[in-house]
Parts: structure tokens; sequence; C-alpha cells
């Protein structure tokens, strides 16, 4: 091999392992409606919750951001082809104050009250309220497209229940 391809060869394995760990990581940090330790990170920094907010399914067109989760507060984004970057936030806390019109919930177990904002883009949130938490979504969409990306957001979040989180640790033979 050639000086100049050795070289080559070095730059693009350099720019690979560059791109790799940064995909990778981004995998185990998204919050799937499965046990994880994502899900675990969640509800030790909420630990009066009784539900976990998780991606349940990627509409078309739609892809995880990132997380951060700490002391009180777990919070993650998730990106639309048609609404932008960091069109959606889906954040847990012990607690909350919702505003707007009490709905009823397509969540068994909670709350839910819906507030909406008006002009040129449809931006508001969505509070799940339920025994020791609170989901809220907050949301900025293009106007036209609204009611496409509310179902779109309805189907992608879901809620994973902290009780099955203990037992896949306890079958694991985690002491929770």
């Amino acid at each position: 091999m050639t000086g100049g391809r050795a070289v080559l060869a070095a730059v693009a394995v350099a720019l690979l392992a560059a791109c790799g760990p940064t995909q990778v990581q981004q995998e185990f940090q998204k919050p799937t409606c499965q046990p994880s330790g994502v899900l675990g990170l969640m509800a030790q920094a909420v630990p009066t919750s009784r539900f976990l907010p998780c991606i349940a399914q990627f509409p078309a067109g739609w892809s995880f951001e990132a997380n951060d989760i700490e002391s009180s507060r777990a919070s993650f984004w998730m990106n639309s082809d048609r609404a932008g970057f960091k069109a959606l936030e889906v954040t847990l806390t012990r607690t909350c104050r919702p505003t707007g019109e009490p709905l009823p919930s397509d969540t068994v177990g909670t709350r839910l009250f819906a507030a909406d904002g008006k002009g040129k883009r449809y931006v508001g949130a969505r509070y799940y309220l339920f025994q020791g938490g609170c989901i809220v979504y907050r949301f900025d969409f293009p106007r036209a497209q609204a009611p496409f990306l509310v179902t779109d957001m309805t189907n992608a979040v879901g809620v994973f229940p902290r009780a099955a989180l203990l037992e896949a640790a306890r079958k694991l033979g985690l002491k929770v």
C-alpha cells in the first residue's frame, strides 16, 4: 500500500470510529417500551412514579434525538421530518400543574389535560397525571399537519408500568 493510500485508510478508519460509538450510545439511550437501563434510570430519577414514559413505536419520519435524566426529572426528545428538530419533548416529574382542559384519557390510570396554543404553529402540551407522577408532552407542529402529527405523537409515546420493570429486574436476579 502506498503512503497516500495508507494515510487515506487511516483517516477513513478514524472517521468511522468517531461515528460508530455515537450511534451505539444513542441506541442504548432510547427509552423504548421494554425493560432497559434507561427506564431503570428514569425509575430512579422519579421513584414515586407508577408509570415511565417510553417510545412505543416510531411513526414514519420520526426519530429519537436524546434524553436527559437527573434527580426528580427525566426527559427525552423526538424529531420529525415534517415538524422539525425536537418537535416533541416528553418529561416525567413527580408533580406538575396542568393547564388546559380535562379530556378523556387514552391511558388507563391517568387523567389527561390538554393545552393548545393558537398561531401559525400548533404548539401545546398534554399532561398525564397519575399516582406518584406526571408525564408532559410538549410539542411544536406546523398547523396544517397538526392532526396527523398529533396522531403520530400519540402512537409514538407510551407508558411502561414500574411494576413490570421491577418484575423484569427480579427475573434477572437483581434485588429491588
